[in-house]
């Protein structure tokens, strides 16, 4: 028997990421009984697009908020049904220290994916212990043995064991995707318009001001757009005289609004904060390539490393001068390398899902 819990994502949270997952779990263990436990909402979605009820309430293993209590009711549930290994999506802080401190006394193997936790790291003050974030230290440092943390990158992992001094090793993997096609209609708008897409959430830590400083340069320019996929997390004052095509809203887009946004893409802009990027995997770069449309994007590491094992699929830049002068000229001249991106854009895709299971095979054996 084996759990697969995702305490922490509601709604459409990481939806195709978790869709992907159960799909590849049931390749990598095709002997074995899987139970999949989520929060109501994302459960629902994830039955919806599965065709079937394959995922649970999580509710039934108790109060996922009272974290404490949580964990011993699935410490009880373990002993009783023999659950071999548990495996959390996406867990965040003191859900992974209680797992960590009160599942030990299990016989189940602990498999923590690490997105949220880790996303804490680049927000501490300092590695000074009298500053570092305490449950990190702890829930990394002093994890019992039978507990294994991936990350989704060699490059995060390799950040995140710098301050473990050899005492625990965190673990990667690739990121589960649905590469599969959509259906959303690709851009008709013909050659007289180019789209530069944002795609996701318009936040500030990915780099949403820069994009609008960029957009305004070509406000009067019917030839030229700026399009975010996802809704704007600032304030609409941020916009003003940009020409920015956005959306406000306080509930998240529809997945048809959103694809279709993302569809009318000639190329993705990525402008992410390398200091928090250091230690978090983005979706929007999967989502990207999934598109088969090139991206314009700020170098970092993680960038870097999927240039080094896929190829080039577009432009890494040093600054957001360089972008705004790439774009101009892309726009002035054309792109006579747009060809080859597009080519290794097709091989990523074919060749994702069967990376990532291979992957996901070595770190939960």
């Amino acid at each position: 028997m084996i759990y697969v819990i995702e305490p922490q994502c509601n709604g459409y949270e990481h939806l195709t990421c978790n869709i992907t997952f159960i799909s590849l779990m049931q390749s990598i263990f095709p002997k074995k009984d899987l139970l999949f436990f989520a929060n109501k909402s994302h459960a629902e979605l994830l039955n919806f697009k599965l065709g079937n009820k394959q995922v649970n309430d999580i509710s039934l293993l108790g109060e996922i908020n009272h974290e404490e209590e949580f964990m011993r009711n699935l410490l009880k549930l373990s002993q009783q049904k023999k659950i071999e290994k548990i495996i959390f999506l996406s867990i965040g802080s003191s859900q992974a220290y209680y797992a960590n401190k009160i599942l030990k006394e299990s016989s189940s193997k602990l498999y923590f994916f690490m997105h949220f936790v880790v996303s804490e790291l680049s927000r501490r003050p300092s590695i000074n212990p009298l500053n570092f974030i305490k449950w990190i230290f702890w829930t990394l440092f002093f994890s019992n043995k039978k507990s294994e943390f991936i990350v989704f990158s060699n490059v995060i992992a390799k950040n995140v064991n710098k301050f473990l001094f050899g005492r625990h090793k965190v673990l990667s993997a690739l990121l589960p995707y649905d590469m599969s096609m959509t259906d959303a209609k690709q851009n008709l708008l013909g050659s007289r318009t180019m789209n530069f897409v944002f795609p996701g959430e318009g936040r500030i830590e990915k780099g949403i001001l820069e994009f609008i400083e960029i957009s305004r340069n070509y406000a009067e320019n019917p030839d030229i757009s700026f399009i975010v996929s996802g809704r704007m997390k600032i304030e609409e004052s941020y916009i003003e005289d940009s020409g920015l095509d956005c959306i406000f809203s306080k509930q998240l887009l529809s997945e048809e609004e959103h694809i279709d946004r993302l569809a009318k893409a000639d190329y993705f802009v990525l402008l992410h904060q390398s200091k928090l990027y250091k230690y978090i995997y983005s979706g929007v770069l999967l989502e990207s390539v999934k598109s088969l449309k090139p991206i314009i994007a700020l170098r970092n590491p993680i960038l870097d490393e999927f240039f080094q094992v896929y190829g080039e699929i577009g432009y890494l830049v040093n600054d957001v001068t360089e972008i705004k002068d790439l774009i101009d000229f892309i726009y002035r001249t054309g792109d006579e390398r747009r060809g080859k991106f597009e080519q290794n854009l097709s091989k990523v895709v074919s060749r994702y899902e069967q990376d990532t299971l291979e992957s996901l095979k070595m770190v939960l054996k």
